[in-house]
């Protein structure tokens, strides 16, 4: 069964943000984050990290190219067909979290959303 997780809520920003740790209590495999841009022409990058919960270092899953407006759709999961920036084929980790660059110095408004599958 899915579960939804609102990782970061609908907000003007201008800077660099991260979500807070998100625990995968559920042990689901994959992951489908949804980044919607509602306002402004930000220059965006979204980078999906997993987290080592005994030495808690963070390293990539997923890192999409520049986002500038719209709606962009990230994949993570087993089996899942590569796409460069868009898609890996990898499991979800225990912890993870969603880190948001920010370039350009404009106020844009966005909100980041994850189906757990």
């Amino acid at each position: 069964m899915a579960r939804y997780v609102g990782v970061l809520p609908s907000a003007s920003r201008n800077a660099d943000t991260n979500s807070p740790i998100i625990v995968n209590h559920g042990n689901y495999q994959a992951l489908h984050l949804m980044i919607d841009i509602t306002t402004g022409s930000p220059n965006l990058i979204v980078t999906v990290q997993g987290r080592d919960a005994g030495i808690q270092k963070l390293y990539n899953l997923l890192q999409s190219t520049t986002i500038n407006s719209g709606t962009t759709i990230l994949k993570v999961g087993p089996g899942l067909t590569p796409v460069a920036n868009l898609i890996v084929n990898d499991y979800m980790p225990y912890e993870w979290l969603v880190a948001v660059t920010q370039s350009g110095g404009v106020d844009v408004t966005y909100s980041v959303g994850a189906s757990l599958i």
